[in-house]
């Protein structure tokens, strides 16, 4: 059955362009009603949908019930009521979906904070003085993004922790709102990596039989537009179309199972800098649990091995973390395990790489003698840079001595051919007079 999805702005700007030209118009499997406020209360609408007419924003939990995902834009709080912020949180509580994106009237900025809405993101949103980020970046995905059904097969895209995006093509965000932290059912999918806090830029939270999300960036439409004038590949499409699939309940990739994801904060690391590790666990309903017994096994390339038991941090549910010294250089297999309620769950192995990988910068002396024995060795000779004045008198020199050959042919070849020609002539002449044969 068809996805259909409300959608609500405050203002007409790019990202709803983006969003309704380029990704709900154009996707078969989702009904869309868009409404942007252009004046108080004055709203222009887009739609695919049939038997279905709104002025304004609806009120009446019969109409809001026929949507499945809700979108909330750049709308200011004061725009919607507590009735109509009611029927939304009742619409999702009941297996729908609601996300709400960044922008100056939205989230904190928009009020959100003590409102029924902003109770059930998965994110503290805090006042509307909590201000915007305007660095531009890449979000970076955490160990949970990179398996979230949202970002399947568009990981390539973002950068993690410590490597960068495998397809470097895409353009920065220009920036986000921030937020707070995230609440303890929440997962963070991705963040915003130019900022101490590293404030969320994607999180998503279950909210009984429904789910929310935020995304914090501006504007996606950089991820549509710069690749598309260029030829390129582009992730946007499948991150929304998955984004409202995903909200919708309809992902067939999200499973409710136990599992544990394993991070590094870096992928190399000089031999005394501490490594350090982080994991998330969830039990059988899929919530993060502080329940479990973490342990990681760092393994060096000799077979010696160190272990290391992770705690539970503060924040967010089934977050574990811990401080590794290692005691060997080289390439270390890291392999974090936990047990919960008798079911030992193994995150993929991770690599890093114990070292001073710039060796070879460490000693930038001049190495005359060598470099004097490879000059000998190839016919050349070596000059210090000081001698440099000295050696350019020396090839003047040089070049004024030089000896030029030139080549002088030992005959005239017309000369040649005219002897030739009369010794010829001659015999022939001899043999005719005398008869001889």
């Amino acid at each position: 059955s068809q996805i259909k999805v409300l959608y609500l702005e405050g203002t007409l700007r790019s990202e709803y362009g983006a969003i309704v030209d380029r990704f709900l118009s154009k996707d078969p499997n989702i009904e869309f009603y868009a409404l942007v406020q252009v004046k108080k209360n004055v709203f222009v609408k887009r739609t695919n949908m049939e038997g279905l007419t709104l002025e304004s924003i609806p009120s009446d939990e019969a109409t809001l019930n026929q949507f499945d995902v809700f979108i909330i834009g750049d709308l200011d709080s004061s725009f919607l009521s507590s009735s109509q912020q009611e029927a939304i949180v009742n619409r999702v509580k009941n297996g729908g979906g609601l996300i709400m994106l960044g922008g100056y009237h939205s989230l904190g900025p928009g009020g959100y904070g003590n409102t029924p809405i902003g109770q059930i993101l998965p994110v503290e949103l805090g006042d509307r003085e909590i201000g915007q980020i305007t660095d531009p970046f890449l979000p970076e995905l955490t160990p949970d993004g990179r398996q979230h059904p949202i970002f399947a097969n568009i990981a390539r895209f973002f950068p993690t922790s410590g490597t960068v995006a495998a397809d470097q093509q895409l353009p920065p965000l220009d920036g986000c709102t921030r937020v707070g932290q995230a609440r303890a059912a929440a997962t963070v999918l991705a963040i915003c990596p130019v900022t101490a806090e590293r404030t969320a830029v994607v999180a998503v939270m279950p909210v009984e039989r429904g789910r929310t999300a935020v995304f914090t960036g501006d504007t996606t439409r950089k991820w549509q537009q710069v690749p598309r004038v260029l030829d390129q590949e582009s992730p946007f499409l499948q991150f929304w179309g998955q984004f409202v699939r995903w909200a919708a309940g309809r992902s067939e990739q999200i499973e409710a199972k136990a599992s544990v994801t394993a991070a590094t904060d870096k992928a190399a690391y000089e031999p005394d800098e501490a490594i350090q590790l982080s994991a998330v666990v969830r039990d059988q309903r899929g919530e993060g649990t502080d329940k479990a017994k973490v342990t990681a096994t760092i393994r060096a390339a000799s077979g010696a091995f160190d272990k290391v038991t992770l705690v539970s941090t503060p924040g967010p549910g089934g977050h574990y973390s811990a401080s590794y010294e290692p005691r060997f250089h080289g390439t270390l297999e890291v392999e974090v395990q936990a047990e919960l309620e008798n079911e030992k769950l193994v995150a993929e192995k991770i690599v890093v790489e114990v070292g001073r990988p710039y060796l070879e910068f460490e000693k930038l002396d001049l190495d005359e003698k060598t470099l004097t024995q490879i000059a000998s060795d190839t016919g050349g000779r070596y000059a210090h840079i000081s001698a440099a004045d000295h050696l350019i008198d020396q090839l003047n020199q040089a070049e004024r001595k030089k000896r030029i050959y030139v080549e002088q042919p030992l005959f005239w070849p017309p000369l040649f051919w005219a002897m030739f020609v009369t010794v010829l002539t001659t015999e022939w002449v001899l043999r005719r007079r005398f008869q001889l044969r």
